[in-house]
C-alpha cells in the first residue's frame, strides 16, 4: 500500500514538474548565473578587406567595463560570455579611425553573428608645444612636448627652430583682441609654409600603440646658444605643428599706472639690472613710446591706453611682456556681519557693518557716513530698511524685527556706500533648541 501512494506521489510530482516546464515557470540557468549568449562578426577596411588584429571591445557580464578580444587573419572575431540584450560595441587598429557599431539582439545561449565592422583610415595627426614659459637662457635647452597618432609601428617626427618675428606676431594679437577672432594654431600652421630656413633641426622615433596608434614624448632641444625669437615646428608626414620660443639673455617686469609704463630689465640668470637696454610701448591705443634703461635697470614710459605689450632689446636678445595695471587710487571696503546665523519669526535680527578705505599700504576708517541697511526676503523682495550713522571707528549697527508671518527661507541684508555693495545672509525658521537629559 505504502508503494502504491509513493507511486502515484512520484507520477503527481513529474507532471507538475513537466506542466511548470512547458509553461516556462521553470529556468534551467543556474540561480546567480548571468544570463549571456556568443557574438561573432568581422572587420573590414573600406576596400573589403579584412583588418587583422581589430581591437573589439565588448560589454562583460557585469555590466560596468569592457573587455576586448581580437580579429584574426580573415578579420573574424568571436566573442563569448555577452550579455543578452543590444549592444554597441567599438572595433579600432593603428592606422584606422575608432569605429562603433550596433550588435542587435543577443539571445541567452545563442549565437549572433552581427554585419561587418567597416574600418575608415586614419590621417597621422601631430601636436607639439613649448613647456612654459617660452624663454630660455641663451646656451640653454628647452623641454617639448609632442603628441599624435601614426599608422606605422615607429613615428618619425622631425624638428626644426626657425627665427621668427614673435614681438610682431604680439603687436598683431593686441590689435586684433579689441574684437576680431582668431585661432593661433592654425595661424602658425599656415606660418610654417614660409619660414626661414632652420637654425637647428632634429629627429626623433616614438613607439605608437598597436590599439590606436598613439604616441607622445618630452623631447629636449639642442643646446640654444643663438638669442632671438623663433618659431618650434614638428613635422610628421604630412602634418604639422608650431609653437614659438625666445631664447634670451633678458627678463623683463613693467607694470602700468596713470602716468604711463613702468619697466625693469635684469639678466635672466644672474638677476641682476640691465643697463641701456632700448624698452618699447606698444598697444591698440599707443604710438610705440621708447625709452633706455638707467643703472638700476629701470625705465619709465609717459604713454596712456590699456593692454599695452612691453619689448626690451640688448645685445640681440629680446624680452617682452604685457603690462599690468596699478592704480593708486582708493577702494572703499565694507564688511556686514550677524550676530548668529538662524533666527524664528518674531525675532530681532542684530546686524553691524565695518566701513574703511582701501590706501597704498595703509586704511583709512569711514567715519560719521550715513549708511542703509536694507533687509530682502527669500524672494529678493525688499521688507525693510535701517538707516545708521558710522562711528569714529567705521562701524554702524543696526537691528531688524523679523514679522510673526514672515517666509521661512534665506533672507540677506546688504548695505550700499559710494556705489560699493556688501551684503549678510541669515535664515529664518522655525526650530527648537536641543534638549539634552
Amino acid at each position: 500500500m505504502a508503494d502504491g501512494r509513493s507511486s502515484t506521489l512520484a507520477s503527481i510530482i513529474a507532471v507538475v514538474l513537466a506542466l511548470a516546464f512547458a509553461g516556462g515557470l521553470v529556468s534551467l540557468t543556474v540561480a546567480g548565473e548571468p544570463r549571456c549568449g556568443i557574438l561573432t562578426g568581422r572587420v573590414l577596411n573600406t576596400s573589403g578587406k579584412p583588418v587583422a588584429g581589430a581591437f573589439v571591445s565588448v560589454p562583460t557580464v557585469d555590466g560596468e567595463d569592457i573587455r576586448r578580444v581580437r580579429t584574426d587573419s580573415d578579420g573574424y572575431f568571436r566573442a563569448a560570455r555577452v550579455p543578452v540584450g543590444y549592444h554597441v560595441i567599438a572595433a579600432q587598429r593603428r592606422g584606422y579611425e575608432y569605429q562603433e557599431a550596433g550588435t542587435g539582439s543577443v539571445q541567452e545561449g545563442r549565437g549572433l553573428r552581427m554585419q561587418p565592422i567597416v574600418l575608415r583610415p586614419a590621417p597621422d595627426s601631430l601636436e607639439m608645444s613649448v613647456a612654459y614659459p617660452l624663454s630660455v637662457a641663451t646656451g640653454g635647452r628647452k623641454r617639448l612636448y609632442v603628441s599624435g597618432v601614426c599608422s606605422a609601428e615607429r613615428a618619425r617626427v622631425r624638428f626644426s627652430i626657425h627665427p621668427y618675428d614673435l614681438v610682431g606676431e604680439r603687436e598683431r594679437d593686441l590689435r586684433r583682441s579689441g574684437g576680431e577672432e582668431f585661432d593661433r594654431r592654425q595661424r602658425l600652421i599656415k606660418e610654417i609654409n614660409r619660414l626661414e630656413p632652420a637654425v637647428w633641426s632634429w629627429e626623433r622615433s616614438y613607439s605608437t600603440s598597436e590599439l590606436n596608434g598613439h604616441f607622445d614624448g618630452y623631447p629636449a632641444t639642442p643646446k640654444l646658444d643663438r638669442p632671438g625669437t623663433y618659431l618650434v615646428v614638428a613635422t610628421l608626414g604630412k602634418a604639422s605643428a608650431g609653437d614659438t620660443l625666445n631664447v634670451t639673455s633678458l627678463a623683463l617686469v613693467a607694470k602700468r599706472d596713470a602716468d604711463g609704463v613702468l619697466a625693469w630689465t635684469t639678466d635672466i640668470r644672474t638677476g641682476k639690472p640691465v643697463a641701456g637696454a632700448s624698452v618699447e610701448v606698444h598697444g591698440r591705443n599707443t604710438g610705440g613710446a621708447t625709452a633706455a634703461t638707467d643703472d638700476q635697470g629701470l625705465a619709465r614710459l609717459n604713454t596712456s591706453g590699456e593692454d599695452s605689450l612691453v619689448v626690451a632689446r640688448h645685445q640681440g636678445s629680446v624680452a617682452f611682456t604685457s603690462s599690468y595695471y596699478y592704480s593708486d587710487e582708493y577702494n572703499q571696503g565694507c564688511l556686514i556681519y550677524t550676530d548668529r546665523p538662524l533666527y524664528r519669526p518674531g525675532h530681532t535680527v542684530h546686524f553691524k557693518g565695518i566701513f574703511r578705505r582701501s590706501l597704498p599700504g595703509s586704511y583709512q576708517v569711514l567715519a560719521d557716513r550715513e549708511v542703509e541697511f536694507v533687509v530682502e526676503d527669500p524672494e529678493g523682495r525688499a521688507v525693510g530698511s535701517v538707516s545708521a550713522r558710522t562711528n569714529g571707528l567705521g562701524t554702524a549697527a543696526a537691528n531688524w524685527q523679523i514679522p510673526e508671518d514672515a517666509p521661512l527661507g534665506s533672507y540677506r541684508v546688504r548695505v550700499k556706500l559710494d556705489g560699493r555693495t556688501a551684503d549678510a545672509r541669515f535664515s529664518v525658521d522655525e526650530y527648537r533648541k536641543p534638549e539634552y537629559a
